[in-house]
C-alpha cells in the first residue's frame, strides 16, 4: 500500500470520526424527534467548527455537505424489535427475515461510502493546523470512552 494511500485512508477514518462524533451515528437510545436530532447534530457540529476557528466560507461548505448527508442518512424503523415481531409467529419467514437484514445493511453500506466521501471533502476544506485540532478533540473523546460531549471551556454540553 502507498504512503498517499495510507494517508488518504487514515484521513478518510479521521473524518468519518469527526462526523459520528458531530452527531451522524445512531447513539441516542430510544426515539429523537427528527427535528430535535438535527438541531443537536448541528449544534455539535457548530461547536467544533468554533473550536477550530473555521472560516465562514469553510462552515457554510461543511454544513452544506452535513445536511447532505443528513437528507441521504437511513431511515430508523423498527430495527430489532421489527425482527421480534416474528416471534408470535407460527412459521417465521427466515428468508424474509434475512432479506430485510440484508436490506438494511445494504443500505448502511451504502451510507458509509457516502459519508466517506464526504469525509474526503471536509478533508479538504479544513487547513492542516485544524485537521491536527480536530485529531486532538477526537483523542480526548476516545479517552474518555467516546461518551459524551466535547468540551468547551472545561464545562460539559
Amino acid at each position: 500500500m502507498t504512503r498517499t494511500r495510507k494517508s488518504l485512508i487514515a484521513a478518510g477514518l479521521g473524518l468519518a470520526a469527526f462526523l459520528a462524533l458531530s452527531g451522524f451515528k445512531a447513539a441516542h437510545h430510544g426515539p429523537m424527534d427528527p427535528e430535535k436530532a438535527h438541531a443537536k447534530i448541528f449544534a455539535r457540529l457548530d461547536k467544533i467548527l468554533t473550536k477550530v476557528e473555521a472560516t465562514p466560507e469553510q462552515r457554510s461548505r461543511i454544513n452544506g455537505i452535513a445536511e447532505r448527508l443528513w437528507s441521504e442518512r437511513p431511515e430508523r424503523d423498527g430495527g430489532p424489535r421489527e425482527l421480534l415481531s416474528v416471534w408470535s409467529e407460527e412459521s417465521p419467514d427466515a428468508a424474509a427475515i434475512h432479506a430485510k437484514i440484508d436490506q438494511k445493511a445494504e443500505a448502511r453500506r451504502v451510507f458509509a461510502n457516502r459519508m466517506a466521501d464526504a469525509m474526503i471533502e471536509v478533508h479538504g476544506i479544513l487547513t492542516p493546523a485544524q485537521r491536527a485540532q480536530v485529531g486532538q478533540l477526537l483523542e480526548e473523546r476516545f479517552e474518555r470512552g467516546g461518551r459524551g460531549h466535547f468540551r468547551h471551556g472545561g464545562a460539559k454540553e
